[in-house]
């Protein structure tokens, strides 16, 4: 099966469709961010990418965006608006994201939420999934993180797919996709990643034999939502067919992983307790440390 990847479209707000806001939560790790003061004005700058990770079999996924907005801990909001540009790029979860924009300047300090404006998919141009439109809702999350004067902003909105695309079906066919922002932003200077190899259950299709992240302090189970429940895998990734897999960049820190050997049948409304208790059998605690795709910690089963 053919691995999905991200493609970013960028357009200008002039365009003549509805925009929706989506705040992202910051999930990971134990580590902190630091740096906890309101800041300055102006003094910081930030560079933003964006990545899906690799899971649930699909094979494009089309993010239509016109802006981002970065929230502030008792400030007003910095908000930036993209010129009219078309990205066509798909992204592997060591590419470090789709860049979005970069240079912003950016008040030092504390922040609380990320926002993207993206467009529904009902209407080109606007957001799909496999060539089906892919409808976004706005939501919103509360979220942590810094940003420094002496740089190292260089964050990455990665988005958990298998949470976060939700098919909508009509007479058994699946139609549309509903959206709900399942993700975390991280920034790189303070990321890692993790890889390994899972060698159970091999002839499965790679998209059902996947790895779950969950926090560290995390009850395991099966996605079951609402997005970003504590107890909900922070991230999950399909492995290829020769059982190989890697995670997009996480915060640094401790977590438990496991894998399914059955992600395919894990329903991101519902519980599925079957692969919940798979995922509780197979479950295993990790530290990952600060590095690229180079220096991933390694994990296998």
């Amino acid at each position: 099966m053919s691995r999905y990847g991200l493609l970013t479209s960028i357009v200008a707000t002039g365009l003549l469709l509805a925009g929706c806001r989506l705040d992202f939560v910051d999930l990971g790790g134990s580590s902190s961010d630091g740096n906890g003061d309101n800041g300055g004005n102006g003094d910081g700058s930030a560079s933003i990418s964006v990545l899906a990770a690799q899971a649930s079999g699909y094979n494009t996924f089309v993010l239509t965006l016109d802006g981002v907005e970065f929230r502030r801990s008792g400030a007003s909001n910095p908000r930036f608006d993209f010129a009219e540009d078309d990205f066509s790029i798909f992204a592997a979860a060591d590419s470090g994201g789709v860049l979005v924009n970069t240079g912003f300047d950016l008040p030092s300090g504390s922040y609380r939420g990320f926002v993207l404006r993206a467009f529904s998919g009902f209407e080109p141009p606007g957001s799909e999934i496999d060539g089906l439109p892919l409808d976004i809702e706005i939501t919103t999350f509360e979220s942590s993180y810094s940003v420094r004067t002496a740089g190292g902003n260089d964050f990455v909105l990665v988005i958990n797919t298998a949470s976060a695309v939700l098919p909508v079906e009509e007479n058994d066919q699946v139609v549309a996709y509903d959206f709900r922002p399942a993700g975390y932003m991280v920034r790189l200077d303070q990321a890692g990643y993790l890889d390994g190899n899972v060698a159970a259950c091999p002839g499965v299709d790679p998209d059902d034999r996947a790895v779950y992240v969950f926090r560290d302090d995390a009850s395991p189970r099966d996605i079951r939502g609402p997005a970003n429940s504590e107890n909900d895998p922070v991230v999950v990734v399909s492995t290829n067919a020769d059982g190989d897999y890697l995670t997009p960049p996480l915060r640094s820190g401790s977590y438990q992983v496991s894998f399914t050997c059955n992600a395919l049948s894990d329903d991101p409304e519902a519980a599925d307790n079957a692969i919940r208790d798979e995922l509780r059998d197979n479950l295993q605690s990790v530290t990952i440390r600060r590095g690229g795709p180079g220096q991933a910690t390694r994990l296998d089963f």
